[in-house]
C-alpha cells in the first residue's frame, strides 16, 4: 500500500477507502482472536482508557495500525454497552481525527462529506474560500453539535442562505464535519456484533471495570421536584447538551439552591467536560442572577416536556411550588 493511501485513511478512518484497507487484514470478526492483531487490539484500548483518564496517552504505533484500531475500538465499546463511556470516546475520537484536517483538505473533506453522509456541499472563492451547504444537509450537521436546540450562530434563520444553500467558513465546515463524525462513532459502536472473540470479551471487560470503578454516584432527576424538561435535560448530560441547554440547566439549578459545586456534579458527566471551563461558566451565571426561559420559551426551543404534573405553571421554577 502506498503513502497516500495510508494519509488518506489516517485522516478519514470511517471512509470507504480505510474499510477496505482494514478489511485486507479483518475479513470477519473472527480474526480479532489471531494473535497478529493484538498490537491494534492494545491500542484501542488505550485510545478508549484514553477518554476515561485523560492523562494515558496512546503510543504513535504509525498510521496502519492507528487506521486497524478504529473499527477495533467501536466493536470493543458495542461490547461494553454503557452510553456515558461511548459518549466520551466519540467526542474524544472525533477531536483527534478533525485535528488531522487543515484548511488544504477542504476538497477532500467536501467529497468526504458527500460519500460517506450525503451531505450536499460545494467550495467556492478562491483566495479566500468557504463552502455553501444545502439546507437540508446543514439542518442534519446542526443537529449533531449536540442535544437540545442549537445555539443563534448555527441557527440557519442567522446565516446567509443564497439559492437553499447556507454558507460557512472553513473552519465552520469542519466543526460540523466533527460533529457528524462524533455521531457515526456513535452509531458504529451502538451496534455489538453477534459473537466476540474470548479476547475482545476480556479487553471490554477489563475496560468496562476500570470505568465503573472511576464513576461517581450519577446525579439523578428527582421525580416530583425538577419538571420534566429539567429532568430529560439531567438524563441527557452524558450525551452532550447544546450551549443553550447548559445554559438553561444551569441556571435552572442554582435558582433551585443548588451551589456551583453541585450544579458541577451533574456536567461532570458531560463527554466535553472541563472543569475550569464549566467552573468558570456555572460562577458566571450565578453572579449574573441569569434565570431560565419561561415555559412558553421552552416550547419553542424544544425542550418542554410538559406532562399533568405541570399544571399552569409559566416557569419551570415555580414546579412544585404552584400547580
Amino acid at each position: 500500500m502506498d503513502n497516500l493511501t495510508l494519509e488518506y485513511c489516517l485522516k478519514f478512518p470511517f471512509s470507504q477507502k480505510a474499510r477496505k484497507l482494514v478489511s485486507l487484514k479483518v475479513k470477519s470478526i473472527e480474526d480479532l482472536g489471531k494473535p497478529q492483531l493484538l498490537p491494534a487490539i492494545l491500542l484501542a484500548e488505550e485510545k478508549i482508557m484514553s477518554a476515561i483518564k485523560p492523562s494515558i496517552k496512546p503510543g504513535s504505533p504509525g498510521p496502519w495500525l492507528e487506521i486497524l484500531s478504529y473499527p477495533i475500538a467501536n466493536i470493543i465499546l458495542s461490547t461494553i454497552n454503557v452510553r456515558s463511556l461511548t459518549y466520551k470516546y466519540a467526542v474524544r475520537e472525533a477531536e483527534k481525527i478533525a485535528s488531522r484536517w487543515s484548511a488544504d483538505d477542504l476538497k477532500a473533506l467536501v467529497e468526504i462529506g458527500k460519500e460517506e453522509f450525503g451531505v450536499e456541499a460545494i467550495v467556492i472563492g478562491r483566495d479566500i474560500k468557504s463552502v455553501v451547504i444545502d439546507l437540508v444537509s446543514y439542518i442534519k450537521l446542526a443537529s449533531c453539535l449536540g442535544i437540545g436546540p442549537i445555539s443563534e450562530q448555527w441557527d440557519p434563520s442567522n446565516r446567509k442562505i443564497t439559492d437553499g444553500h447556507v454558507h460557512v467558513t472553513v473552519k465552520e465546515y469542519i466543526r460540523l464535519l466533527k460533529a457528524k463524525v462524533k455521531n457515526h462513532i456513535l452509531e458504529a459502536a451502538s451496534r455489538p456484533p453477534a459473537s466476540v472473540p474470548a479476547n475482545i470479551l476480556e479487553v471490554a471487560g477489563r475496560i468496562k471495570n476500570a470505568y465503573l470503578r472511576g464513576v461517581k454516584h450519577r446525579v439523578k432527576p428527582r421525580t416530583g421536584k425538577d419538571p420534566p424538561c429539567m429532568r430529560w435535560l439531567i438524563r441527557e448530560v452524558d450525551r452532550g447538551l447544546t450551549h443553550i441547554s447548559r445554559f438553561i440547566l444551569a441556571a435552572y439549578l442554582l435558582n433551585r439552591g443548588k451551589t456551583v459545586k453541585e450544579t458541577l456534579e451533574v456536567f461532570k458527566q458531560s463527554p466535553d467536560y472541563d472543569e475550569k471551563i464549566s467552573t468558570y461558566q456555572i460562577t458566571y451565571i450565578k453572579r449574573k442572577g441569569y434565570l431560565p426561559p419561561s415555559c412558553a420559551r421552552l416550547e419553542e426551543l424544544g425542550i418542554c416536556k410538559k406532562d399533568e404534573t405541570c399544571g399552569d405553571i409559566r416557569n419551570p421554577l415555580q414546579y412544585g411550588r404552584k400547580r
